[in-house]
Parts: C-alpha cells; structure tokens; sequence
C-alpha cells in the first residue's frame, strides 16, 4: 500500500525534482492546455463530479483533493497549502499522474475518465 506524503514531503518531492516553480493561474492554465491535461474542478464549491481533482481557496487555505464516487472530496486526499502558487503545483501533479493513468489504461483498452 502506497503512503500519503504530507505538505512538506510532497513539496521535498517536487524541489527534488525541478518540478516546483512559481506559477500564477494563467501559468497554470497554458501548461493544462499545453500538456492536454485533464478538465478539474476549478476553485468550485459544490456540484463535484465523480473522481474529480480540484482545488479550493477556503479559510484563508488552498486546498487541493479528489473526489469519491458519490461526488464528495476524499478528507484523505486533501492537501492545504499557504500560497497559491504551491497549490497550482499540487493541481498540476495531480492532473499529471491522472493523465498517465488515463493514457495507461487507454494502451489497455479500459477507458476511465
């Protein structure tokens, strides 16, 4: 079984790995369009789709997460951060990993969304 990485050590991750840069929303939305990765819940508050990623701005937070299969964020999947910057990162890794699943999966003949 695969561990949660908290805040700090995702962020290690990323450093590590020169993923991590300062990026504002327009950044953000040229690398999604760029990179043809997946549609995600865009600073939404309800109405979530199934197995979603998204991100939040709540209580001062941005939070990024997952949501289940009834359409409600997963607690274990939200990550909070203090800027937005590092949110749109996590946003991104995210939306990354999902596209190699979705693309994996494809090659295999199982379509997910």
């Amino acid at each position: 079984m695969s561990k949660l990485l908290d805040k700090e050590e995702f962020l290690k991750i990323l450093e590590q790995k020169r993923m991590a840069k300062h990026i504002d929303e327009n950044e953000f939305l040229k690398i999604m369009r760029e990179e043809e990765l997946p549609s995600c819940s865009w600073y939404q508050t309800n109405g979530f789709e199934m197995d979603q990623i998204g991100i939040i701005f709540e209580n001062g937070k941005w939070k990024t997460f997952v949501t289940s299969e009834r359409c409600a964020i997963l607690d274990s999947s939200v990550s909070e951060f203090d800027n937005e910057s590092d949110a749109l990162n996590s946003l991104l890794f995210r939306l990354r990993a999902r596209k190699r699943i979705i693309e994996k999966n494809k090659t295999q003949g199982i379509t997910i969304k």
